[in-house]
């Protein structure tokens, strides 16, 4: 029988689209209703998460490194190392 264990309660409204990090080595994903991205390494913990502007509608990552969302009024590319809004540069 499998075991489902939570590894982090990131407390997400509607969170959608698990997208795995390879070269972080982490899972991200957003919460659509609540416009927020999350990230969290494999076993747990080390949980981040970012304020967006408006609800999100997808998250992909990019082939130059770094992720690509969507927003009402089009992508953008967030800047995952400052730590404010991650949404300042328009794709």
């Amino acid at each position: 029988m499998s075991r489902i264990e939570l590894l982090i309660d990131a407390h997400a409204s509607l969170g959608e689209g698990p997208l795995w990090d390879v070269g972080e080595q982490r899972l991200c994903w957003i919460d659509h209703l609540g416009a927020k991205i999350h990230s969290g390494a494999a076993r747990g913990g080390a949980q981040r998460t970012w304020d967006a502007p408006e609800h999100i509608g997808s998250l992909a990552q990019r082939e130059e490194g770094g992720a690509v969302v969507s927003l009402h009024d089009g992508f953008y590319a967030p800047d995952f190392s400052t730590g404010g809004t991650p949404c300042a540069s328009k794709c």
